[in-house]
């Protein structure tokens, strides 16, 4: 039905989980403590997931999700943005069996190694689930 009539189909359920690994402000009892780093007096967790869609959510056709990236560190001259899929609805650490990564991009900032505030360091990110296609390097992928 898709190839006679594009418009009559305009969303989906997610076969999957999509999201990104951040490093989460670390919660003594939730996190897990083999993941737990400090630095600077933050204490965070790695290997976290922040979910964009969840498995079985319906996605419109051309939905987008925006969000906005900082470096970890203000000495930091870039940001690594890891994007991973689950086969879990709620998964926790981008580590669990479930999750694979499919892409990961690395954004350089203007003044990298300076010391400023993290405002000055923001980046915009693009993904486009429904299409496949990325952008925020300028580049396309299937």
């Amino acid at each position: 039905m898709f190839g006679l009539n594009p418009a009559v189909i305009t969303e989906r359920k997610s076969k999957y989980t999509y999201g990104v690994q951040v490093a989460k402000f670390f919660i003594e009892g939730q996190h897990r403590e083999d993941y737990r780093f400090e630095h600077g007096g933050e204490t965070r967790c790695f290997n976290c997931w922040s979910p964009y869609i969840q498995k079985g959510q319906a996605v419109e056709i051309n939905d987008n999700i925006t969000d906005y990236f900082a470096p970890l560190y203000k000495e930091y001259g870039s940001v690594g943005v890891t994007l991973f899929s689950s086969t879990e609805k709620d998964p926790k650490y981008t580590t669990d069996g479930g999750s694979k990564k499919l892409d990961e991009s690395y954004y350089f900032v203007a003044g990298g190694g300076r010391k400023a505030s993290l405002c000055e360091y923001e980046i915009r990110g693009h993904r486009n689930f429904c299409d496949c296609e990325k952008s925020g390097d300028g580049s396309e992928r299937e």
